[in-house]
């Protein structure tokens, strides 16, 4: 016993002598990076001050002070520098009044895709440091989702859809696509009740989700208690799925001067219907998630765009184009596979490993035969709706 005791204690010891070297030898490279960084030093000359080091399997984690007169604002400005000073592939800042923990990522080990059990009206993100991301559409309704071509926008998409297929039979799935094809991958789940691959399929599957929007609005009474989908599932006895409109590239629904005039009128009435989603979708359960690979301020009508409360960037090289979905230029930043969620807070990180083999899986037990049927007639409907506007129009 009075051995173990002895062992137990001079290892204790040698941990912490262990532990305050590290620290100590890790300290005179932080003091020396700083002390090269004039931002960072407030007009009493005080500066950083390292509080704890601890080294982790992505790079370390430290805590430190800031002076008074320096704030997270000075931090996030010399992002750029504190990062290529310490040699980093990426840092994350958590604020604690003024301590501040920095997760330093050397290299990040990325995370395969698993299915996480949630709510049919959350979606999942992706991970940070074992931290599931994961946002409530209720609280924060409708998704715009940015990043330059390349940086991982079309994972992250295929990461909420996979989820909310793979755990729940309580969710639609609208997917609308102009002149791309990735989401064709889920055409054959249950849940997938559209799968629009041109403007006039687009144009008609949303007139069908406006219909249904206007059905939902109806069942909401307020002398019943129905204030939201959440209060009618609790109250009526009945349940009313939540449905997911994905739009994937925005851009395409956009009027341009290339457009013909039956091009333009379908835009007009798509962009009025998706308006109506996002201005009252929240309540009746129906949310939009869309992404845009070179935002601009034209990119998606701002009535439309100000609606949409979750935020999510992928890398983004172009600081105005950055501020187009966040609100600020802190998308420029992002290193590889990362990616910035803001709601009310902000959250940073990184989109799960997962392609074809991995949906397949996560997805086979919601694949059904879908009954083949005719291909509706929506060009045709689509131009008669169109000459009979021109014509009224005297166009």
């Amino acid at each position: 016993m009075i051995v173990e005791l002895l062992i137990s204690g001079v290892s204790y010891f040698i941990f912490d002598y262990i532990e305050k070297r590290e620290f100590n030898e890790y300290k005179k490279v932080f003091d020396s990076i700083i002390e090269r960084l004039p931002e960072l030093k407030n007009n009493k000359n005080e500066t950083l001050n390292l509080n704890s080091y601890e080294l982790t399997d992505y790079g370390y984690k430290i805590k430190f002070y800031l002076p008074v007169g320096i704030t997270t604002e000075t931090i996030q400005s010399n992002f750029l520098k504190l990062k290529q000073a310490f040699k980093l592939n990426s840092m994350h800042f958590v604020e604690d009044e003024r301590l501040i923990t920095l997760y330093a990522i050397k290299e990040y080990d990325f995370k395969g895709f698993k299915p996480l059990k949630l709510e049919p009206h959350e979606i999942y993100l992706g991970e940070f440091i074992n931290k599931k991301i994961v946002v409530d559409m209720n609280k924060f309704p409708h998704c715009l989702i940015g990043g330059d071509s390349g940086t991982g926008k079309s994972r992250l998409l295929f990461t909420i859809l996979t989820n909310l297929i793979s755990n729940s039979n309580r969710i639609e799935l609208h997917l609308l696509q102009v002149r791309k094809n990735d989401l064709i991958v889920f055409q054959k789940c249950k849940q997938v009740k559209t799968c629009s691959r041109s403007l006039e399929q687009v144009l008609e599957s949303l007139r069908l989700i406006d219909m249904e929007l206007q059905r939902r609005e109806s069942l909401l009474d307020i002398e019943k208690g129905y204030l939201n989908i959440a209060d009618y599932n609790r109250l009526s006895g009945k349940t009313l799925k939540y449905i997911y409109v994905v739009i994937e590239e925005f851009s395409f629904l956009n009027i341009s001067r290339a457009d013909s005039k039956e091009e333009k009128l379908m835009k007009a009435e798509c962009l009025k219907l998706i308006k109506s989603i996002v201005n009252i979708g929240r309540s009746s359960g129906v949310f939009l998630i869309t992404s845009l690979q070179k935002p601009t301020n034209d990119s998606i009508p701002s009535d439309i765009k100000a609606q949409l409360t979750t935020r999510i960037s992928m890398l983004i090289k172009d600081k105005p184009t950055s501020i187009v979905v966040l609100g600020d230029d802190s998308a420029t930043n992002l290193g590889e596979r990362e990616f910035v969620c803001r709601t009310k807070e902000t959250i940073k990180g990184y989109s799960l490993t997962i392609d074809f083999p991995e949906i397949t899986e996560y997805t086979k037990n919601s694949i059904v035969v879908k009954e083949q049927k005719a291909n509706p007639p929506y060009k045709d409907k689509i131009q008669n709706t169109a000459n009979d506007i021109l014509n009224a129009l005297g166009l």
